[in-house]
């Protein structure tokens, strides 16, 4: 039985995302706290960078549909991974003006914790549910 790439991509990116939006939602003062810290920490700013290149392109080379909500999803966060990655390795002092001016909002953080934890639920629906009735059987 092979596994759509899709289907194994949100069993990945689901849960994760889930994880943070409740982070998000349950400690934003710790969130905001941990957004300032890490915009200050100039070497953990580029090994996260590079990590969230990594992730992204690893997304996109491994993921390379968009048929259908789920895989959109799907390639939008590897899309979304890798531009991010890419933009505070090219221009770190505005990504990190950008990360302050973010955690400035923190009314915010629940908000954007809410809609993580919405997409990674249907993520891992899809991965863990609807991706049992989708696999391919040699």
């Amino acid at each position: 039985m092979r596994i759509d790439s899709t289907f194994a991509s949100a069993r990945i990116v689901g849960p994760i995302l889930v994880a943070l939006g409740v982070s998000f939602i349950s400690h934003p003062g710790l969130i905001v706290a941990s957004l300032q810290d890490f915009a200050g920490a100039p070497s953990l700013f580029v090994f996260a960078s590079l990590c969230w290149l990594a992730a992204g392109l690893t997304l996109i080379t491994l993921h390379r549909r968009w048929d259908g909500f789920t895989a959109a999803l799907v390639s939008i966060t590897g899309y979304a991974a890798t531009a991010n990655g890419a933009l505070c390795l090219i221009a770190p002092d505005q990504a990190r003006a950008l990360i302050l001016t973010v955690a400035a909002r923190n009314a915010y953080v629940p908000i954007v914790g809410c809609v993580f934890a919405l997409l990674g639920a249907w993520l891992s629906y899809a991965g863990y549910v609807a991706g049992i009735f989708r696999a391919d059987h040699d």
